[in-house]
């Protein structure tokens, strides 16, 4: 019952629906719509999950991740005192990925404090990802060359092992690892060419310690002399006495190292600095 009094409009409607053509028009109406209401908020849903924020996480070993799902690009920042760096990515079997380097290191500390409290020009530069060849340095210095990580490639040059989950990881007591190095530099593409999957590690090209190390460490008479001449300690010639003093201390200091084992990376502890690396996918 529809009072006389009501809206006209109102009573048109309800009219309007009292006969099947129209309610059938208005059934149809209603579920075309809730459809297009429905389908927009699907298609918004889709678009947002599409371009989600980046998840940020962060290794063990300082490096810093970004990933977005299906889209797996990841950015590390590998500090030069890091003696092989766990980035995080796992690059499955027939994968390739484009990697990038950017940034600065320096190699030799104690060399840049020695030329700033002498307002003297560092003797080593500061080198990117492609690293660079040692210029003229110390009888000292010289001795280490055989334990670069990659003996045949410049200091600092950016590297990477591509490490199986069964094997032991690159790190201070496994500086070379089974699972080989591969040269990275500024840029380089890697494709996963083994039957499992692998995690990639990053390091600077740089000298390590062993325990076969000792006769590079330890340094001989004239080795010593001039490293404690190109410290500027003396403003003379050390005396023999001064010499094999010096010795016996760093031989005393290799015996900490040798016996602790907990020390092989003390060549890298005087670098300063690091690399920003971008780890890109590149398909199959």
């Amino acid at each position: 019952m529809v009072d006389k009094d009501s809206n006209p409009r109102l009573l048109g409607i309800v009219h309007g629906f009292a006969t099947w053509p129209h309610l059938l028009r208005a059934i149809i109406f209603v579920a075309l719509s809730s459809g297009i209401v429905f389908g927009g908020i699907y298609f918004l849903l889709n678009v947002f999950a599409k371009n989600q924020l980046p998840a940020i996480s962060y290794s063990t070993e300082g490096g810093l991740l970004i990933g977005v799902e299906g889209n797996e690009v990841q950015i590390s920042y590998l500090p030069a005192s890091r003696m092989w760096m766990d980035s995080g990515y796992e690059l499955q079997p027939g994968d390739s990925v484009e990697i990038r380097a950017s940034g600065r290191a320096y190699l030799a500390l104690n060399r840049l404090f020695e030329a700033a409290a002498n307002d003297d020009y560092p003797k080593y530069a500061w080198i990117g990802p492609d690293g660079k060849e040692a210029p003229e340095r110390y009888a000292g210095d010289k001795v280490r060359d055989p334990y670069l990580i990659a003996e045949n490639e410049p200091y600092g040059r950016l590297l990477m092992s591509p490490v199986q989950m069964k094997n032991i990881p690159p790190g201070k007591t496994n500086p070379r690892p089974r699972d080989g190095v591969v040269v990275v530099g500024s840029g380089h593409v890697f494709k996963n060419q083994s039957p499992n999957p692998v995690r990639l590690y990053f390091t600077v090209n740089d000298t390590f310690i062993d325990a076969t190390s000792k006769e590079a460490y330890l340094l001989t008479e004239e080795q010593a002399k001039e490293r404690l001449l190109q410290s500027h300690q003396y403003l003379r010639e050390p005396t023999r006495d001064e010499i094999r003093d010096y010795l016996e201390k760093r031989k005393a200091t290799w015996e900490k190292i040798y016996n602790n084992k907990n020390y092989w990376d003390l060549w890298f502890a005087d670098n300063i600095g690091g690399y920003t690396i971008a780890i890109i996918p590149a398909g199959k």
